[in-house]
């Protein structure tokens, strides 16, 4: 068997320890980034919504709401329908970011709030993501408020008001989505 010289040894020796020395630094990065999302995922979530792009939202609004529907309310900028407000276990909820389809059947309205109703959601793979929510709540995505209306309290848009259903439900594409209690929505 041949035997290399002893300055290609000393070149493979070096070789291999700055391997180990990467290995090492990389196992430290991934161990960084398995704290911080630890650290993330036991951070307190204010809730667990699905988020919708305002311009899908927008242009239902544009083919079947009224514009007088609107007025003296404001209209939201941020789409969302609440899966799970003050979630006490969110090991049992899809991960941040993972994409759903909403099916939204119809609206209601009221002088005190637009919202859509929504039938149900479902992962791609038409798997359907249960909404946890107060005993007399309606899965519900707020579009508009009248002034000193709280967005979880829309549904009664829904429940008291004017109830119009779609002719077909309409779906939209959304992500999941984990609210934490430094979360502002945008104005």
């Amino acid at each position: 068997m041949e035997q290399l010289p002893h300055s290609d040894i000393t070149c493979i020796d070096s070789l291999e320890s700055s391997v180990n020395d990467l290995s090492k630094e990389l196992l430290n990065i991934s161990l960084d980034d398995k704290k911080e999302h630890s650290k993330k995922k036991t951070q307190k979530v204010l809730y667990i919504g699905v988020n919708i792009d305002s311009d899908k939202i927008n242009r239902i609004l544009l083919e079947y709401i009224l514009p007088h529907f609107l007025e003296n309310k404001t209209l939201k900028s941020e789409f969302h329908s609440t899966l799970e407000f003050k979630p006490k276990d969110i090991s049992a909820h899809l991960p941040d970011e993972t994409p759903c389809n909403i099916i939204i059947e119809g609206y209601g309205f009221s002088p005190d709030a637009i919202a859509f109703k929504v039938a149900k959601i479902l992962t791609i793979d038409d798997v359907e993501i249960k909404h946890i929510l107060k005993e007399d709540g309606i899965p519900h995505i707020t579009i508009a408020l009248a002034n000193g209306i709280n967005a979880a309290d829309s549904y009664l848009a829904i429940r008291d008001g004017t109830y119009i259903k779609f002719e077909k439900p309409i779906i939209v594409n959304g992500n999941i989505k984990y609210y934490y209690p430094e979360y502002k929505a945008k104005k």
